[in-house]
């Protein structure tokens, strides 16, 4: 029923990210493999806020970290489930049998909060100096002089 509608709408949507690409002046990159690149998503979709950005650490070192939309939108599963669980625990206390059911699906929600900020909040570092991208806070340490193979001990 809406087959010719999803079909219409994809187009439109295909249109517009050509459209887009036509404006953009991709001899500014002074790089001729940018006319060979297709500029448009492998898969459109995602969050329509930021949830990560990429920050400049240092001249060589960048971090893909999570943004503070990312941080309100985990923080958002905590506050819901926390609520929810004073409140489930506060009906309890007052006799409610259906408190449980409260009580279960805020610790669920608050549960999802700590798990979302823990995968989503893990920064990823970019270094160019040293050739290295890894996930987490701590720099990993490099055996022996950098110059030869190098090998990441974790």
């Amino acid at each position: 029923m809406f087959d010719k509608l999803k079909q219409k709408l994809e187009a439109k949507i295909r249109e517009m990210q050509q459209a887009q690409i036509a404006r953009m002046d991709l001899s500014r990159f002074n790089d001729p493999m940018t006319e060979k690149v297709e500029w448009i998503p492998m898969k459109s979709g995602g969050a329509n806020f930021k949830t990560n950005i990429l920050k400049q650490k240092s001249p060589s070192q960048y971090a893909f970290q999570l943004s503070k939309g990312g941080i309100l939108f985990t923080g958002l599963f905590g506050v819901i489930g926390t609520g929810v669980s004073i409140g489930g625990l506060i009906a309890l206390l007052s006799g409610e049998v259906v408190a449980l059911f409260f009580l279960f699906v805020g610790l669920i929600f608050t549960v999802a909060s700590f798990f979302l900020y823990r995968t989503m909040g893990t920064p990823i570092y970019f270094d160019s100096s040293m050739g290295l991208i890894w996930k987490g806070k701590n720099q990993p340490k490099l055996a022996g002089n950098q110059q030869d193979k190098q090998r990441v001990i974790y």
